[in-house]
């Protein structure tokens, strides 16, 4: 029984992982997902060094069978993090690609009538409204994509291109708003 109450932690873990909701995980900000990862390392080293057998008097608990049931559930775990963060890092991009795009075309070349430099303006004002949730989105988006490198998280190149595509298009909006002043 004193034995067996040290698993219960690590049970409860096992349960927890095997009940999480992925779905909420894409929610999560990339600190929380850094932290979710670190969590997931941890069980799987902490079920690792469960001891295979335990002496209780003259009896003798035997656990390599919880460990090997245990073992797999952070593992599983990382998988589909591995799966699910390389969407997430793609779909981000995409909605801001999309957003950037529509800003720049709409300061696409040199107002030529008073009507284009009112139009200019508009759009002007309207990027600038949008600056800083768009740098802070695109702060999360860089964030996410340091998070897989650093875990060694593989990516489809689409998301690395979409990646690369969002930053281009960020600067080529900070290049049209300067040379507009």
């Amino acid at each position: 029984v004193e034995y067996s109450e040290f698993l219960k932690p690590s049970i409860e873990k096992y349960i927890a992982n095997r009940e999480m909701d992925f779905e909420k995980v894409k929610e999560m900000d990339p600190e929380k997902l850094k932290q979710l990862i670190e969590e997931f390392l941890s069980q799987e080293n902490e079920f690792k060094d469960i001891q295979d057998t335990k002496d209780l008097g003259m009896l003798q608990l035997i656990l390599d069978k919880v460990k090997q049931k245990l073992i797999p559930s952070p593992q599983t775990c990382l998988r589909k993090l591995k799966k699910i963060l390389p969407e997430m890092a793609f779909e981000l991009g995409k909605t801001l690609t999309e957003s950037l795009l529509e800003c720049n075309r709409n300061l696409k070349g040199i107002p030529k009538t008073v009507e284009d430099f009112v139009w200019h303006v508009r759009c002007i004002r309207d990027a600038e409204n949008k600056m800083e949730d768009i740098t802070n989105r695109v702060s999360e988006l860089k964030d996410l994509m340091q998070l897989m490198d650093s875990y060694s998280f593989k990516y489809p190149e689409p998301t690395q291109r979409k990646y690369k595509e969002t930053l281009t298009q960020l600067d080529n909006l900070r290049t049209k708003m300067q040379n507009f002043y």
